[in-house]
């Protein structure tokens, strides 16, 4: 059973966007890992040189997910005020931004 403070973080992150993220250690060389990274949900491998360049890597990729998950939220209700539902070009412009992030 988690203790107080990871419960309260744990409820505090309930409505947020989580990533998922698999890492391979591939060598560990200098004290630190060298691998791979997967973000899962953008499809995005990326390599690291240590262990510090990963943890830069992942927090990067949740700052870019809460930027998209916001502005995305702000163009729905942008839409629905002015009567629109969000449609083709909206979808067109996401597929074009996943195009450009996608795996190297």
């Amino acid at each position: 059973m988690p203790d107080f403070a990871t419960k309260k973080l744990l409820e505090e992150g309930a409505g947020r966007q989580r990533e998922t993220f698999v890492v391979r250690i591939l060598y560990q060389q200098n004290n630190t890992w060298q691998g791979e990274v997967l973000w899962a949900e953008q499809n995005q491998k990326q390599y690291f040189r240590s262990a510090l360049e990963l943890l830069s890597l992942m927090d990067s990729a949740v700052k870019e997910g809460r930027e998209e998950e916001r502005t995305g939220k702000e163009r729905g209700e942008s839409r629905e005020a002015d009567g629109r539902n969000g449609g083709g070009k909206y979808r067109r412009e996401r597929k074009a931004s996943l195009k450009t992030h996608g795996p190297d």
